[in-house]
This record gives C-alpha cells, structure tokens and sequence, in this order.
C-alpha cells in the first residue's frame, strides 16, 4: 500500500481496463483508490478490484468428434492434446494474453507466479481396454519439469467404448512458462487411442501481477 494519499477524486474505473496501476487508499472498505498507468487517479469497486484480477476461459476443440476422432498410436509415442479453439470463451478471462493459443496448442500464464486450475475434458477409447492406458500430462517446451502435472487414465468400461474423462489440474507459473508456454501432452501406452470432444477450461486462482 503507498503511504502518500492523492487528492479526492470521483472517477470510477474497471478494475481489469487497468493493466498498471498503484494502490493509494480504501475508501469506506467499498472502494480503491488507484493511479492508473496514465497517471489519472480514480476509484474501483473493492468487489471488481478482485474479480478483475482473476478470471477464466474456455477452449473447445471442434475438428474431432467420436465420428471422426484423432488417432494416437503407440509407435507415434507422446503426442499433443488436439483442441483447434473452434470454440472459444474468453470474455471473463481479465487477462491481457489468452490462457490457451490454439495456433501453437501451447498453455500460456500471464505472469511469474500466478496460480492456475486447468480442467481438461475428452472422450477415448481403446481396442485394447485391458492392456492400454493413457498418460496425460503437461510438457515444457524448455526446463522447467511440469510433466509432474499429470495423470495416468486406464480405460474401465471394456474394449471400444467410449470413456468421458474429467481431469482437473492445478499449477503455478514461473518464467520459463510466462516465456514458453506447455503443452497438454498424451502418451498411449499398451494400444492405439483414439480421442474425440476436447475441452480446455482454466481459471486463474490467484494473479501475482505487481501492483
């Protein structure tokens, strides 16, 4: 919190239209009182002040349907999570980059050291339901090993029946991944899989942008 105390001001800001802004006064515990990156001061909304630091998005993959599902073999090993963001959800996300880049399929983060829930939906099958599992996981494009946000997902219901999976995973940022990115990445391993209505949904839990 700054020490120094501006002049009164009535201006009304929203708290995720500031991308710079320092912190000056509590107003009545309803309002805060900031400078923006401009050097205009205003108030916000206490309530807006810290939803806007927060947020969410949705991505859907709408190029594989459980009639014309991606196709993962054992041969072609570790392979990206396919979502082409045909479908996409970003007006919550109070971010200034998108939580996902369907061009590059990578994961993105906003700063070092925010806080991320990703939950990850899909349907798959197997001719090999016995014998085959599936290993999900996240893979940095550089160092850091993010492979340990991951799961191993086993096929219960019998061979060529679709499975709907659920998977919720929660991760923190640093600067390879603010620089990088990852990649959702899934490994067939017994028998060929095959992957059909990929969703992608984050939530940021916690933004450690410097006030």
């Amino acid at each position: 919190m700054k020490t120094h105390i501006p002049g009164h001001s009535d201006i009304i800001f929203k708290a995720w239209d500031l991308n710079e802004h320092d912190i000056y006064q509590i107003r009545d515990g309803s309002y805060v009182l900031i400078r923006n990156h401009d050097g205009q001061f205003g108030y916000v909304k206490a309530l807006d002040f810290s939803s806007g630091l927060l947020g969410w998005a949705r991505y859907d993959d709408t190029q594989y349907t459980t009639s014309s599902a991606f196709t993962a073999s054992v041969v072609g090993g570790e392979v990206t999570l396919p979502n082409n963001g045909g479908n996409t959800i970003e007006t919550h996300m109070h971010s200034s980059i998108s939580f996902y880049n369907p061009s590059n399929q990578k994961i993105q983060v906003e700063n070092n050291a925010d806080v991320y829930m990703c939950t990850v939906t899909f349907r798959a099958k197997t001719p090999n339901a016995n014998g085959t599992y599936i290993r999900l996981q996240l893979d940095s494009t550089t160092g850091t090993p993010y492979e340990r946000v991951g799961k191993d997902l086993f096929f219960g219901k019998g061979n060529n029946e679709w499975h709907e999976f659920h998977e919720v995973f929660q991760y923190y940022s640093d600067t390879d991944f603010v620089t990088n990115g990852n990649r959702w990445k899934l490994e067939p391993v017994g028998d060929t899989i095959y992957i059909a209505d990929v969703i992608i949904f984050i939530q940021r839990t916690q933004n450690h942008r410097t006030l």
